[in-house]
């Protein structure tokens, strides 16, 4: 079966996700950094700049913490222990930009790289413990403020549609025979 399609750059760059059978990897498949390293290959590389920043910063606070907290780089110590502490860890740091600690959407979206990452690295080698982002659950986000029409506009918005309507029903009652 050929999944991918010459014509469609998008298919070159995740053909690895519909590859039934083991990768022929060349790198060592117990490293957490080599992985993250072919994901960054398949899965980042050549993505809308911007994109591509976001998702290198994520992965390098994921490794960064993972060596640091773990002690080792051993794919196989990667539980969702570890990816739930690195959430909690996430809540106590403080951004570089504005001086203060990440908000829940921010962490939200980190968190989100590293459970695509996770899941498609345990389809590609089971790790030990299962799917390391099990019931790791995105943080609650605060409704957002409202920031549109008071309460008096919106009646006076929808006072005029109504106002509208009744008018052109009644021409509409005049104009027809």
């Amino acid at each position: 079966m050929n999944f991918l399609d010459e014509q469609n750059s998008k298919n070159r760059k995740f053909v690895i996700d519909k590859i039934s059978h083991l990768l022929d990897v060349h790198f060592d498949t117990n490293s957490l950094s080599a992985w993250l390293s072919y994901y960054y290959s398949v899965h980042v590389k050549g993505a809308p700049e911007k994109t591509e920043q976001a998702k290198i910063k994520d992965l390098s606070k994921f490794l960064n913490f993972f060596q640091m907290e773990v002690g080792h780089d051993l794919v196989d110590s990667w539980t969702p222990a570890v990816s739930k502490h690195f959430q909690k860890h996430l809540c106590k740091t403080i951004s570089e930009k504005t001086g203060k600690p990440y908000k829940a959407t921010s962490i939200n979206r980190t968190m989100a790289t590293i459970r695509h990452v996770g899941r498609w690295l345990h389809q590609q080698r089971p790790l030990l413990a299962g799917d390391p982002l099990a019931q790791v659950k995105d943080l609650q986000t605060d409704a957002p403020d409202w920031n549109g029409l008071t309460s008096r506009q919106l009646m006076r918005l929808k006072s005029a549609c109504e106002q509208r309507i009744k008018r052109k029903a009644v021409l509409g009652k005049i104009k027809t025979p």
